[in-house]
């Protein structure tokens, strides 16, 4: 599989170890190809990992998040009112896990390419404000597993930040 350095897997066997390594174009065309998953496919806890995060010298927005992004465990969900989800990002702690930062996910057009999406909101009272202007666009890369491009609400308009994935166990998949 391009992109990926030595993969030569079907989608249907990925896994998000899989995807650590993989490059910007990779990620960028497995997003595009990739279905909208169905608002009720999140639900539990799900592990997840950041793939692809820019090394450059970038605006003070990425410089802020690049730490806790490193920290950052997966997500938990719990259906909300009709056609949402809501939840917690799960954030590596000591001595136990810690879960921060509320969202709210429901079905939305990216206003990247137009098409379907998954979009998480953390614009909440409570949450910090650099967090609040994050906008994430997830589609479905197998069933359990999820992709996600993140970007930065700037006055400029998005601005990418990383792509990151999220995957349920097994036994949670619906």
């Amino acid at each position: 599989m391009a992109g990926v350095p030595g993969m030569e897997t079907e989608v249907s066997a990925l896994g998000l170890d899989d995807l650590v390594g993989a490059d910007r174009e990779f990620l960028d065309h497995l997003f595009s190809v990739s279905p909208v998953p169905d608002i009720s496919e999140f639900e539990g806890a799900a592990n997840g990992r950041v793939f692809y995060l820019p090394d450059t010298d970038v605006s003070s927005v990425l410089a802020v998040l690049r730490e806790p992004l490193l920290l950052w465990r997966g997500k938990v969900f719990e259906q909300g009112r009709a056609g949402t989800a809501r939840g917690l990002n799960r954030i590596c702690g000591w001595p136990r896990e810690l879960q921060w930062f509320v969202f709210e996910a429901y079905p939305g057009t990216s206003e990247l390419d137009g098409e379907p999406v998954i979009v998480i909101d953390h614009d909440f009272p409570g949450n910090p404000r650099r967090f609040r202007r994050m906008h994430d666009e997830v589609r479905r890369v197998r069933p359990g597993l999820f992709l996600a491009s993140s970007h930065a609400r700037t006055r400029e308009g998005l601005r990418f930040i990383c792509y990151f994935g999220f995957e349920f166990p097994p036994t949670a998949i619906h």
